[in-house]
């Protein structure tokens, strides 16, 4: 129902009971004035990259993004590989492996070719590639999720890398990357978190953030050499891992309306290549959603 705002109150109330929703019609050429002063009112916008509005995309990034922290924190600088010319999406081979029922049962049941067609490689020869891209990257770091995050380890899983843990330990001489004498007096009095054995200070990491002393080999999963840079022990890496900052990021520069509205007028015709006025809603809106879904690209809109 229309109702035209010269009628009473109490009309108004008796349309709706019937109707259940009512337009409300100013009279011909009310404007009121403006209530901000669009030349003055300074405001500071927010930024939302538009494809982390979408849960898959949301779900892909948090992963890369632990992922890439739990390397660097351990001084270990990763690339991400390409396979056939592409980069390798680390997120959906997790994914695959996952639906495979995990690492373990991949390689038992021999499933690695499984993994390439189902992600879609034109040739299945990679496979043994993709296989060892996932050892060295990927499973290293579900190995630490489930450990020392509180995920659940599966007991196949576990009892490997105890082996491998043990293997370490009898087999393998470590060589610190730095010459300094003073290493043992450093370490003359440390004992690993782990095995509380002061041995092999030569394989003895401390924690950048804690100072607490770890062999290499005691870690799960263990590290094959003591890292060039900075690292950080499990429990600082965990903390450091799950400290996701949640909520919209804010610009770096105020506005006053006019100034944010030149300025969204600038992008749209950069973007669309043609005058801002001319650029159809539904191009825009079409655009909007095909950016939301779109892992690839990065753009961020301030609001």
């Amino acid at each position: 129902a229309v109702v035209s705002t010269q009628s009473t109150g109490s009309s108004i109330r008796e349309v709706a009971k019937t109707t259940g929703i009512i337009k409300v019609v100013p009279p011909e050429g009310w404007s009121p004035p403006f209530s901000v002063d669009i030349g003055k009112f300074l405001f500071t916008p927010r930024v939302q990259k538009l494809n982390e509005l979408e849960a898959k995309s949301r779900c892909h990034f948090q992963f890369m993004e632990g992922l890439a922290k739990f390397w660097h924190l351990q001084g270990v600088d990763v690339k991400i590989p390409s396979v056939e010319y592409k980069p390798l999406d680390m997120y959906a081979l997790h994914k695959v492996v996952q639906d495979f029922g995990g690492y373990e049962k991949c390689c038992s049941g021999k499933k690695w070719s499984a993994v390439c067609k189902k992600l879609k490689f034109k040739d299945r020869s990679p496979a043994n590639t993709i296989k060892q891209h996932y050892e060295k990257i990927v499973h290293p770091y579900i190995v630490f999720r489930r450990v020392h995050c509180g995920e659940n380890l599966g007991s196949d899983e576990k009892n490997i890398t105890v082996e491998l843990i043990k293997e370490k330990m009898e087999k393998t001489e470590y060589k610190h990357n730095s010459a300094d004498d003073k290493r043992e007096l450093l370490y003359e009095n440390l004992f690993c978190k782990v095995c509380k054995s002061g041995d092999r200070d030569d394989a003895m990491l401390l924690c950048d953030e804690c100072d607490e002393p770890y062999h290499i080999y005691c870690l799960n999963p263990p590290l094959e050499k003591i890292p060039s840079g900075e690292w950080r022990c499990p429990v600082c890496l965990a903390k450091e891992i799950d400290n996701r900052q949640f909520g919209f990021e804010q610009a770096k520069k105020e506005y006053t309306l006019a100034q944010f509205g030149q300025m969204a007028d600038n992008f749209k015709s950069r973007y669309f290549k043609m005058q801002a006025s001319e650029v159809p809603i539904d191009r825009v809106e079409e655009e909007f959603w095909r950016l939301v879904c779109c892992v690839d690209e990065d753009v961020a809109v301030e609001y």
